[in-house]
């Protein structure tokens, strides 16, 4: 059983190899840990590490790179100081910081091997690069670090235990004399080398006295003491062993009061018994120890975990150099592994005095955070600290400086222009307040009030020739049919809700299904009177019939309000938000439904609009001076024309210029039906009175 106030070897932990080892000096597991913390600490992501050539160093080197990078931090290289004739592998070290751009290095090494390594360090030029050791390397004294190393040490941090001073044992200290101990040999020697003086009291025989003792004449006085002494030459202030050592007696004090004090009957061992106080075997004490809890005379809790360790509060220290060669060594933090909420950093920022001035702590990074709005990207066989930065992909944004990721924005939402934050995307609909819209709503309106006028003259002059050569019930139901077709147009303008997109396409689709029927019976009359002037022909039983007109209007329009409501029934178009068609638009538009129903719908009146088109053709060269078939083939030849141009427009568009490009095809095509079938009758009507009269019209 041993309690070492000095061993801080990882393997000692291991309860296995080592179950009766106790120490009351800090694991070395907990050393590298608490390194790794504050590298990350302060942003230290790219280091490099120089261990020194022993068992203890390379173990605790090689931990601490794996506790660097699961920390998320990168280890530029990891040297080997050997001990004998390093200065080639300093010579690589330095080739080292200045290729991969090192600014700081850890030191894995003692104060024996730390100190000749600075001295071969400042032959090169190391300027701006930070070293901080893992072990207790800060000194207050210029015998030790001299002036040609002030550069590389100034700025220096260091690590140490926390460790509390013993109270009353400065005192203890002050007022040693060597005679109060006059038979320590070695306090004796200690005394002179401290004073540079002689104790007479060490030479018996004066006769036995050195030569130049009794030369130079220079013995000790009583009046010497160890608060005379420089503090650089010896620093009783550095007692960590000393409290080490305490903590280690009075944990064995307790658990031998502990052990004593134990009542038969509630004792722990085999049947609740204790151990015999005056011949107790070492792992009954043991036993003891593993469970001493107490706080020491500085009110620190001591205790050992399982693995045999003691509470660790590690400290960090700042070397400062300054001008007037004043050296410092000042507390800048701690990180304490026993604290409620965790392992938990604190560091005095601007008590550090870096290289490059106070508050200021230098950089070493592989690569440079990326800015908001950009990401992280790997280099190809590189350690993850060293990236590039590429701004993130269409709709994420990176808020932050340094993301490894780019966040997707939400659907109603995408990136502003330097991708650092989601904004709201632009609503798109055809609205009748921007100008687009506000243009085809006026043109509708204007469209339907001409219609309606055209309605009127027809209406006024219905008992006039030209009116009823061409069927005046198929112009009135013709002509009231168009103006809806204008009316149809404005359900297409505005926000899309349900309503509007039940009706768009199916008021459209059967409105001018009456029109194109209407058309159709109209072509179909005219053939019939003229080939019906044969007194053998079979068509005069049609010629006169008031019904024939009412079917083909009826028959056309049936089945396309059939097509209308078995495609409501089967795939109601319905109101959506498209937010995928165009970036950084939300576009409000009517889902149809079904694509193949709607060109159903188109298909059918094209297929009216062609047999029209054929039959007009067919009769247009009757002779009638006033022959309406040639003016029906050439609607139809617009109304044909329009469509077939719409259905790649169509497709072509997207959001509010889609919806108006099928506004302007039914306006387009209306205005076509009614300039070319209505506007000669009323030219005559209105400007060629003379004209209007049968004997004109038939040519006769």
């Amino acid at each position: 059983m041993k309690i070492s106030p000095a061993a801080r070897s990882f393997t000692l932990s291991d309860k296995v190899q080592f179950p009766s080892f106790l120490r009351t000096a800090p694991n070395g597991i907990m050393e590298t840990i608490a390194t790794a913390k504050l590298l990350i600490y302060f942003g230290w992501t790219w280091v490099g590490i120089i261990a020194s050539d022993d068992d203890y160093s390379q173990q605790g080197s090689q931990n601490l790179k794996a506790e660097i990078i699961l920390a998320g931090g990168c280890v530029a290289f990891l040297e080997t100081i050997p001990n004998v004739n390093f200065q080639k592998k300093v010579s690589t070290i330095i080739d080292q910081m200045h290729s991969l751009s090192v600014n700081t290095i850890v030191v894995y090494a003692s104060i024996s091997v730390w100190l000749p390594l600075t001295e071969e360090i400042a032959k090169y030029d190391t300027h701006g690069k930070l070293f901080f050791s893992t072990t207790r390397s800060c000194t207050v004294s210029r015998e030790v670090f001299k002036e040609n190393i002030w550069d590389i040490v100034n700025g220096t941090l260091g690590m140490s235990c926390n460790e509390k001073p013993v109270p009353n044992f400065l005192e203890f200290l002050y007022n040693i004399h060597p005679s109060k101990f006059s038979n320590s040999l070695f306090f004796i020697r200690f005394w002179e080398k401290a004073f540079s003086c002689k104790w007479p009291l060490t030479y018996t025989n004066i006769s036995t006295m050195p030569k130049e003792v009794l030369n130079s004449d220079i013995f000790c006085s009583t009046e010497e003491n160890i608060m005379m002494l420089d503090p650089a030459m010896f620093d009783i202030s550095n007692m960590r062993f000393a409290y080490r050592i305490h903590n280690a007696v009075y944990a064995i004090a307790h658990a031998l009061n502990d052990m004593i004090t134990c009542q038969p009957g509630g004792g722990p061992f085999f049947n609740r018994s204790c151990a015999d106080k005056l011949n107790f075997y070492p792992w009954q004490l043991l036993h003891y120890l593993k469970k001493v809890y107490f706080k020491n005379k500085a009110g620190v809790e001591i205790y050992f975990d399982p693995k045999g360790d003691p509470p660790t509060i590690f400290e960090f220290e700042s070397q400062q150099i300054f001008p007037n060669g004043t050296i410092k060594c000042i507390t800048v933090g701690n990180i304490d592994f026993q604290a409620s909420d965790g392992v938990k950093i604190k560091i005095n920022d601007s008590a550090i005095m870096w290289k490059t001035g106070y508050g200021q702590a230098p950089k070493s990074v592989c690569s440079e955070p990326c800015l908001s709005g950009y990401r992280k990207a790997n280099r190809a066989g590189e350690p993850v600290c060293c990236f590039d930065c590429v701004p993130c992909s269409k709709g994420k944004i990176a808020n932050q400086t340094g993301a490894t990721e780019c966040m997707q924005c939400p659907e109603d939402l995408w990136p502003d222009g330097k991708r650092e934050k989601c904004i709201p995307k632009i609503i798109d609909y055809l609205s009748c307040e921007d100008s687009l819209g506000f243009f085809l709503t006026g043109l509708s309106v204007f469209a339907f009030f001409i219609t309606i006028f055209v309605l009127c003259i027809i209406i006024k002059f219905r008992d006039t020739p030209i009116v009823k050569a061409n069927n005046r019930t198929l112009s009135y139901l013709l002509l009231v049919a168009l103006s809806l077709c204008f009316l149809c147009s404005l359900i297409f303008i505005g926000q899309p809700n349900e309503t509007s997109c039940l009706l768009r396409q199916t008021a459209f689709g059967i409105i001018f299904s009456i029109c194109m029927s209407s058309i159709l019976a109209k072509t179909i009359i005219v053939i019939f009177a003229f080939k019906a002037r044969n007194p053998s022909s079979k068509l005069q039983i049609w010629v006169g019939s008031r019904w024939l007109p009412g079917y083909i209007v009826v028959s056309g329009s049936l089945i396309q309000i059939m097509i209308c409501t078995f495609w409501l029934s089967t795939a109601t178009p319905f109101p959506q938000k498209n937010t995928n068609s165009e970036f950084g638009k939300i576009i409000y538009e009517c889902n149809e439904g079904s694509a193949f129903m709607f060109y159903c719908m188109l298909g059918y009146l094209g297929l009216l609009a062609i047999v029209c088109f054929l039959l007009a053709f067919l009769a247009r060269n009757l002779p009638d001076r006033f022959n309406e078939a040639k003016y029906i083939t050439f609607s139809m030849l617009v109304f044909l024309s329009v469509w077939l141009s719409f259905i790649p427009a169509y497709l072509s568009t997207k959001g509010r210029y889609m919806v108006a490009v099928e506004i302007f095809a039914i306006l387009t095509s209306s205005a076509g039906l009614i300039s070319c079938i209505f506007i000669p009758k009323c030219f005559i009507i209105l400007l060629k009175p003379n004209m209007n009269t049968k004997e004109k019209l038939s040519g006769r």
